[in-house]
C-alpha cells in the first residue's frame, strides 16, 4: 500500500534565521564595494565615507532558489531610534539558498555615525515581497570621534 502521509506533509516549513553579527570597521565604501566586487549603489558622496563591514550567518529552510534580501541600519543603542543622518543609508545582499536547508555568511556595509555616542546595527532579511522574516541587532559599539 503506497505511503499516503508524504502527500499530506506539504511543502517544508519556511523559516529564516540570523546569527552572529560581526562589526569590523575602518572601511570606506569604497574600499567595500572594491574588496566585494560589487556595483556601487550609494551616491559619489558615500565613497570615502568611514564605516563599516557587517557580516552574519544566515540559515534558511524552505526557500531553495528564492531570492531574499538582507539590509541593515544603524540606531541608537538605548532607544532604537534609527540614525537621521544615514536614514535610507543602506546597502543590501541577496541571499538564495542552493538547497531546502542552507546556511551562508552574507555581508553588508553600514556608514558610521557623524556624532559620538552609542550605536547598534540591525540587521534584517526580507522577501521579494518585502515581508521581514528575520531581524537580529548587534551588540552596542561606541562612537568617539569621526
Amino acid at each position: 500500500m503506497p505511503v499516503i502521509k508524504d502527500f499530506f506533509e506539504g511543502p517544508p516549513k519556511q523559516r529564516v534565521t540570523l546569527k552572529n553579527i560581526d562589526r569590523e570597521p575602518g572601511w570606506t565604501y569604497r574600499e567595500f564595494v572594491q574588496a566585494t566586487k560589487r556595483q556601487a549603489t550609494l551616491g559619489k558622496h558615500w565613497l570615502d565615507w568611514p564605516g563599516a563591514t557587517v557580516s552574519f550567518d544566515v540559515q534558511t529552510v524552505g526557500y531553495k532558489d528564492k531570492p531574499l534580501e538582507a539590509t541593515g541600519w544603524v540606531s541608537r543603542a538605548g532607544s532604537g531610534e534609527r540614525v537621521k543622518d544615514l536614514w535610507g543609508i543602506v546597502t543590501t545582499d541577496g541571499v538564495v539558498a542552493n538547497t531546502e536547508d542552507d546556511s551562508e555568511t552574507a555581508a553588508i556595509w553600514l556608514p558610521t555615525p557623524p556624532h559620538k555616542g552609542k550605536y547598534r546595527v540591525t540587521v534584517a532579511i526580507y522577501d521579494q515581497g518585502g515581508s521581514r522574516l528575520s531581524q537580529l541587532n548587534g551588540k552596542p559599539f561606541t562612537v568617539r570621534a569621526h
